[in-house]
C-alpha cells in the first residue's frame, strides 16, 4: 500500500509543474510520515522539481530534511541536490565546497558525476565571466576547462565538450580546444534528429563550428538555433553571451551579431488627457486635451515608434491617455509587455483614469482590457496613494531600473519612448522628470513631440481641455486619495540573521555575541554611508540606509565578514551563517515614544523582514524594487541576479526575488 502511494506522488510530482509548492505542502500534510522516512526518492523528486521551478531556497530545505533523515553518506543525490539549490541560489561557495566533498567519492554514480563536475565547470565559468583581472580570469577558465573535460570523457555527451573546448580557448590552449570542438562536433551530429525542436542542439554545432573556424557553417547553425528559440529571449541571450566570450579571442565578424538581434528593450512614459478643470480652477495651458483626432494621431507617432526601434519588450504603464495608447499598440505587435502601476490598482484608477465623467468608463475599460491581457503586471507598492505624489516618482524609479535590468539581462541597451510637451510646465513626478531622470543615468530617448502633434492636427491653438470641477472622480470614492497629511520617504531596508543560531547550547550563545556582534559593529564603523538606523535581536539585525548603493554593499562585506570567520575553532557550531533580505519602497519616518528615537513603519518595513527568512544561506536576497534601483543606480558595481517567485515568510505574499552579488574586480 505504502509503495502504490509513493509510486503516486512521485507522479504528481514530474507532472505539477508551476503547482510543485502547493503540493509539497499539501504532501507533508497528507503522506504518511513513513513514506518520508523510509525512501529518500520523495525528496529527490521534490528537491530537482522545485530546482527546475525556481525554488532553490525551499528546494535547499527539502533536500535538507532528506539529508538529516537518510543520512549524507549514503544519499549522494540529496547532497547533489544541495549544491545544486545552493548554486540556483546563488550560495556559490557553499555550492562548490558541497560538489568537492561529493566529487571526492569513489562510489558515486557515473551519472551524477558528470552532472557534478559540469555544475562546478559551470559556477567556475560564471566567476570567468563575472571576473575583470586578466590573470584571475585565465586561472577560472583553466579550471572550468578540466570540470567539463572530466565531464565529457565519463559521459561521451557534445554538452561538456564543448563547453571544455571553449573553456580551454579562453585559457589559451588552442590546440586542446579544437580537438575538444572537433569531438563536440562529431557527438552532436550523431544525435541527428533526437534533438528536433531543441535550440541547444544547433547552438552546440554553431559553437563547434566557431571553434573550428567556420563561421560560414556557424550561422547557419545559429540561425536554426534562434528560430527554435522562437520568444525565448533568455536562450537567445545565452547564445548571444557564448559567442561574445569567443569574440573575446576569436577573429569574429561584428555582422555575426546580427543573427542574435531579436528588436529591444523599451520604456515608455507620456503625459496624460487633461483633466476637466486644467485650465479653470489650476489655470494650466492646455496640453493633451482630449480629442479624437489628437489621439489617433499620438497613437500613429508611438506605432512608428515602436516598428522603427524594433521593440521586442516593452515597459509602461497604464494612465488615461498616451501610456493605455502605447500599451494598445505594443499589444497589437505582440510584444512582451510589462506595465507597473504605482500603488493600489483602485487608487490608481482613480488619479490616473477618472478624467472627466464622458471619457471615465472608455479610459478605465481600455487600461483593463491591457492590464489583462499583458505579459506580467508589476506594483511599486501596493498600498493606497493617500494624496502621497512621492509614489509616481518612486514608481518612475522602478520603471526605469525594471528596464535596465531586464536589457542588461539580454545584452540590449534599453531605450526611453515618450509622448512631451516641451513647452508645458513639468511637475516633479512627471514626464520631465521620467526624462531628466533617465537622461541623467545616460539613457538613449525618442521624443514623439506633443506640440507637433497638436500643431498638426488643429492647425492652430489647443482647445481648452473642457468644463468641470476636480479630476471627474466622485468625493465619496476619493476619500482613500486625501487623508495622509505626512509623506513617505523612500528607504532602503535589510534585515539579517544567522543560520543555524537556534541550535546553539546555552553555553555557546555568548560566546555568539561577541564574535558575530563584534564583526557587525567594525563593519559599521568602517561603512562609507552609516545606517539611519540600526537595532539588533538575538541574531537579527535591522539597518535602514538612504540608499540602495549603501544597503548592498554592507550585505555583501556582512556575508564576506562572516564566511571568513572560523566558528568551530572559536568553538561554536561550523555550519553559522548570515542570511540577509533587503528591500526599498516609501516607509513612514516617526519618533518611536518607547525607543526615544527615530525610526521608520509601514508594509515595506514588514516585507523587508519577510524576504529574510526565505534567502539562501551565505547570500543576500532581494526584492525586484530593490533590484531596480540597484541596477539602476549602482548597476556598474553590482549584479542581480534572479532567483525566482518564492513565498515570502508567514504566508505575507509571493514576490519575485534577486540574488545580489558584486561584480567581481
Amino acid at each position: 500500500m505504502a509503495e502504490t502511494e509513493l509510486k503516486t506522488l512521485l507522479e504528481r510530482i514530474r507532472d505539477a509543474g508551476p503547482g510543485i509548492v502547493g503540493l509539497l505542502h499539501h504532501a507533508r500534510g497528507e503522506a504518511s510520515r513513513d513514506l518520508w522516512t523510509r525512501d529518500s526518492r520523495l525528496f529527490v523528486s521534490f528537491g530537482r522539481e522545485l530546482v527546475r521551478t525556481g525554488h532553490p531556497t525551499l528546494a535547499f530545505e527539502t533536500v535538507q530534511e532528506g539529508l538529516r533523515i537518510h543520512g549524507e553518506e549514503s544519499a549522494f543525490e540529496l547532497q547533489y541536490l544541495r549544491a545544486l539549490a545552493l548554486a540556483r541560489g546563488g550560495s556559490e561557495r557553499k555550492a562548490s565546497a558541497f560538489l568537492a566533498q561529493i566529487l571526492e567519492a569513489d562510489d558515486l554514480d557515473p551519472a551524477l558525476r558528470v552532472e557534478a563536475l559540469c555544475l562546478a565547470g559551470r559556477l567556475l565559468k560564471d566567476r570567468y565571466e563575472r571576473s575583470r583581472d586578466p590573470k584571475r580570469k585565465k586561472e577560472l577558465a583553466r579550471a572550468s576547462a578540466h570540470k567539463y573535460e572530466t565531464a565529457s570523457r565519463l559521459s561521451g555527451d557534445a554538452y561538456p565538450a564543448v563547453n571544455a573546448a571553449s573553456m580551454h580557448l579562453l585559457a589559451g590552449d588552442r590546440e586542446t580546444s579544437r580537438r575538444l570542438a572537433a569531438e563536440a562536433d562529431d557527438r552532436a551530429r550523431a544525435r541527428g534528429g533526437d534533438g528536433e525542436g531543441d535550440p541547444w542542439l544547433p547552438a552546440t554545432l554553431g559553437e563547434t563550428s566557431l571553434l573550428l573556424g567556420k563561421e560560414e557553417e556557424a550561422a547557419t547553425w545559429y540561425r536554426e538555433a534562434v528560430r527554435r528559440a522562437g520568444g525565448r529571449y533568455g536562450d537567445i541571450a545565452s547564445m548571444k553571451r557564448n559567442v561574445t566570450l569567443l569574440a573575446g579571442v576569436l577573429d569574429i565578424e561584428p555582422t555575426f551579431f546580427d543573427i542574435f538581434a531579436f528588436g529591444r528593450v523599451v520604456i515608455f512614459a507620456g503625459h496624460r488627457i487633461d483633466a476637466p478643470d486644467r485650465t479653470g480652477r489650476l489655470g494650466l495651458a492646455p496640453r493633451f486635451p482630449p480629442d479624437a483626432a489628437l489621439e489617433e494621431a499620438v497613437r500613429g507617432e508611438i506605432a512608428r515608434a515602436l516598428d522603427e526601434i524594433d521593440a521586442a519588450i516593452a515597459y509602461g504603464s497604464a494612465a488615461s491617455g498616451s501610456d493605455v495608447l502605447f500599451a494598445e499598440e505594443a499589444l497589437k505587435r505582440k510584444v512582451e509587455l510589462h506595465l507597473v502601476l504605482p500603488f493600489d490598482r483602485e487608487d490608481f484608477f482613480l488619479t490616473s483614469l477618472d478624467v472627466g465623467a464622458e471619457d471615465r468608463a472608455s479610459w478605465r475599460r481600455r487600461a483593463e482590457a491591457a492590464l489583462d491581457s499583458c505579459t506580467s503586471v508589476h506594483y511599486a507598492t501596493r498600498e493606497n496613494y493617500l494624496g502621497d505624489d512621492n509614489l509616481f516618482l518612486f514608481a518612475n524609479r522602478f520603471t526605469q531600473g525594471m528596464a535596465r535590468l531586464r536589457a542588461r539581462s539580454l545584452g540590449l541597451d534599453p531605450v526611453a519612448v515618450a509622448v512631451y510637451d516641451r513647452e508645458a510646465p513639468g511637475g516633479q513626478h512627471g514626464t520631465r522628470s521620467f526624462l531628466e531622470t533617465w537622461e541623467a543615468m545616460g539613457g538613449e530617448s525618442r521624443i514623439l513631440d506633443l506640440v507637433d502633434l497638436c500643431t498638426r492636427v488643429f492647425a492652430g491653438a489647443k482647445p481648452l481641455a473642457g468644463k468641470g470641477a476636480g479630476n471627474g472622480a466622485p468625493a465619496s470614492r476619493r476619500s482613500s486619495l486625501t487623508l495622509l497629511k505626512e509623506r513617505r520617504v523612500v528607504k532602503a531596508m535589510l534585515f539579517a540573521d544567522v543560520k543555524n543560531f537556534s541550535k546553539l547550547r546555552e553555553d555557546q550563545t555568548p560566546l555568539f555575541f561577541y564574535t558575530f556582534l563584534d564583526e557587525v559593529a567594525g563593519l559599521l564603523e568602517s561603512a562609507g554611508e552609516q545606517p539611519v538606523y540600526r537595532n539588533t535581536w538575538g541574531d537579527g539585525l535591522y539597518l535602514v540606509f538612504d540608499t540602495v548603493g549603501a544597503c548592498a554593499e554592507f550585505a555583501l562585506q556582512l556575508i564576506e565578514r562572516i564566511e571568513d570567520i572560523d566558528f568551530a575553532r572559536a568553538g561554536l557550531p561550523a555550519d553559522l551563517t548570515v542570511r540577509i533580505g533587503m528591500h526599498t519602497g516609501p516607509v513612514y519616518r516617526r519618533l518611536d515614544p518607547v525607543l526615544g528615537r527615530e525610526g521608520f513603519f509601514g508594509s515595506h518595513v514588514s516585507r523587508a523582514a519577510r524576504i529574510e527568512p526565505v534567502t539562501m544561506p551565505g547570500c543576500a536576497f532581494a526584492s525586484e524594487q530593490f533590484a531596480a534601483l540597484l541596477t539602476l543606480e549602482n548597476g556598474s558595481d553590482f549584479v542581480c541576479e534572479y532567483v525566482g517567485v518564492e513565498d515570502l515568510a508567514k504566508g505575507y505574499d509571493r514576490a519575485p526575488l534577486y540574488r545580489v552579488l558584486r561584480r567581481e574586480t
